[in-house]
């Protein structure tokens, strides 16, 4: 992974506004195409939005900070346990598949 090209930090929203997810990623296109097959919440997105940084290092402290300030409905960090709430199974990063099972 090279930390000195661009990355973007994208953000999904709901028809009404409300904030689903922000990842991180050097190909969106690419990426969004891996969410729609395997987040059961990628129906509910209805549009993005995406800020380019100079590296994906400058992008990840990007999308850290956030993450835990903008409190997206499906994104939690394993630093930011949500006891009793079962994630994804895979990936460092973990992400909330079902309404439902987001904390409240």
């Amino acid at each position: 992974m090279d930390y000195a090209q661009p990355a973007a930090v994208y953000r999904l929203y709901d028809a009404a506004g409300h904030l689903l997810y922000i990842g991180l990623t050097c190909n969106p296109r690419s990426r969004w195409k891996d969410h729609r097959k395997e987040m059961l919440w990628w129906r509910e997105v209805a549009f993005k939005v995406i800020t380019w940084h100079e590296t994906r290092h400058q992008a990840c402290a990007a999308e850290s900070s956030a993450v835990a300030s903008e409190r997206p409905l499906y994104n939690a960090y394993e630093t930011f346990p949500r006891p009793g709430i079962p994630p994804q199974p895979y990936g460092h990063r973990i992400a909330y598949q079902h309404r439902e099972t987001r904390p409240g």
